[in-house]
């Protein structure tokens, strides 16, 4: 089965960039229509690759989405399992921030942009907190729900990363709340390029309220949301 599964990766991904393409000759020729039912297109990229690789998704804690305005919503970053996830949950009112290298993939970058999705510089700092000011921008102005990884990286273990500061000077500055959103089993359904499927469980966790964070105890602030992480992973 592991076999199978790995051999459905090359398809997963040629699905991806075949319904990227299709969107972007839509978006030429019926963009209101795109525009729409981004949603429902958004999800079956992620429902279709999960269906392929063999990953059955449990949600918990759904309701923690519940209410308007903008919000946070940090998720641990484990593998290319994560991306599937997210895409098959996302609803309207959600944007991201992607790292820029997926820019330079046929398609896929431009897609990401197509979105409302924002890429970030990892390698140049300036570039980096100019990207996070853009996001600050579309979560104020738009009462977008941004999701972003604290890690910055893919652990591949299943194991917490240290958090980055970033999305914690955001919070600061926006003072919308922050919703945890663990995925657990992501380590087990693929390892490198070997995929395993089997169940992920994406949970959903109370907002933590950042209305009285402040600069001067960001480091603070930032380790206590990181020791929510590392409860509900059990690590």
């Amino acid at each position: 089965m592991v076999v199978l599964r790995t051999l459905l990766l090359p398809l997963a991904f040629a699905w991806v960039f075949f319904a990227a393409a299709v969107a972007m000759l839509l978006a030429v020729l019926a963009p209101a229509f795109v525009g729409r039912h981004q949603q429902r297109w958004v999800r079956s990229l992620g429902v279709v690759s999960c269906w392929l690789l063999g990953v059955k998704i449990t949600v918990e804690g759904i309701e923690q989405l519940d209410g308007e305005g903008g919000r946070i919503i940090a998720f641990n970053h484990v593998n290319m399992v994560d991306l599937i996830v997210l895409a098959s949950l996302w609803r309207n009112g959600w944007s991201a921030v992607y790292k820029q290298e997926f820019n330079a993939i046929p398609l896929i970058g431009r897609t990401m942009m197509f979105l409302g999705l924002i890429p970030i510089d990892r390698r140049n700092r300036e570039a980096a907190v100019r990207t996070l000011a853009s996001a600050a921008d579309l979560v104020r102005r738009e009462q977008k729900s941004l999701l972003i990884a604290p890690e910055g990286t893919r652990s591949n273990s299943g194991q917490l990363g240290p958090f980055k500061s970033g999305p914690f000077h955001l919070a600061c500055d926006l003072q919308v709340p922050i919703v945890p959103l663990l995925m657990i089993g992501n380590q087990r359904a693929m390892r490198g390029l070997l995929v395993y499927g089997g169940e992920v469980t994406v949970r959903f966790l109370p907002a933590i309220d950042t209305a009285s964070w402040s600069r001067e105890q960001l480091a603070e602030q930032m380790e206590a949301t990181r020791s929510v992480f590392l409860a509900g992973l059990g690590q």
